[in-house]
């Protein structure tokens, strides 16, 4: 398992890309990503005796992909209030022009 292999070596912080179908999925597609979320976050009380920090990133929200979570945003910006998934998250912007 790649946790071990970066325990073993010491490594101090290691991120897994995901994709947006992981996220409250409601068919097959996504469980297996979903699955490789939980168990690499879950490598954070596996290696808590140790210095490796485990993260997950989502990368699909560009802003103007058909997929995005900004109209999502755009109707709450009346509200006040932006909730997000958790309050240590941290959101970054990204274009299509940027990629």
């Amino acid at each position: 398992m790649i946790q071990d292999a970066c325990i073993d070596r010491g490594v101090k912080r290691v991120a897994a890309l995901s994709a947006g179908k992981a996220c409250s999925t409601i068919n097959l597609y996504g469980v297996p990503e979903l699955a490789s979320n939980k168990l690499f976050i879950g490598s954070n009380a596996y290696s808590s005796q140790h210095d490796s920090i485990f993260s997950v990133a989502r990368y699909e929200n560009f802003i103007e992909l058909r997929v995005s979570v900004f109209p999502f945003f755009l109707g709450e910006k009346g509200k006040g209030s932006l909730s997000i998934t958790d309050e240590r998250m941290t959101w970054f912007m990204v274009s299509l022009e940027c990629i």
